[in-house]
C-alpha cells in the first residue's frame, strides 16, 4: 500500500463544529496520525443529523461519524479537572509544536 504524503506526521486535532474537524480528516486522509480530542460533553457536531431512522444519537451521526471523523483517533478530555490537564501533556507529547514559522519536534 502507498504511504500517504503526511506519513509520520501527528496531528492534535482540539478543534469542534466542522471546519477543524473537516481539516484533521484531510490531513489524516493523506496518512498522518490524528487525534481528536473533545470534552467530556463531547463534539457539539455530534448533535447534528443525518440519524438513522431519524433518531438522535451522539455516536450516530452521519455527519460527525461517518463524515468528519474518518481516519482518527480520539480521546477524552476534561481540561477543568486535574487529571485531565495531567493526561493532556500525553497527548502534546506525541506531537511537536507548531507555530507559524518553526517547528520544534524535540
Amino acid at each position: 500500500m502507498p504511504q500517504g504524503a503526511l506519513e509520520g506526521i501527528s496531528v492534535i486535532e482540539a478543534g469542534q463544529m466542522v471546519s477543524a474537524p473537516y481539516c484533521a480528516r484531510l490531513f489524516a486522509d493523506f496518512g498522518a496520525d490524528v487525534v481528536k480530542v473533545e470534552p467530556p460533553e463531547g463534539d457539539i457536531a455530534r448533535t447534528w443529523g443525518p440519524f438513522p431512522g431519524d433518531e438522535p444519537h451522539p455516536e450516530r451521526s452521519g455527519l460527525y461519524e461517518e463524515f468528519l471523523n474518518t481516519n482518527k483517533s480520539g480521546v477524552t478530555i476534561d481540561l477543568d479537572d486535574e487529571a485531565g490537564r495531567s493526561r493532556s501533556s500525553w497527548t502534546s507529547s506525541r506531537t511537536p509544536t507548531c507555530s507559524s514559522r518553526t517547528i520544534d519536534r524535540s
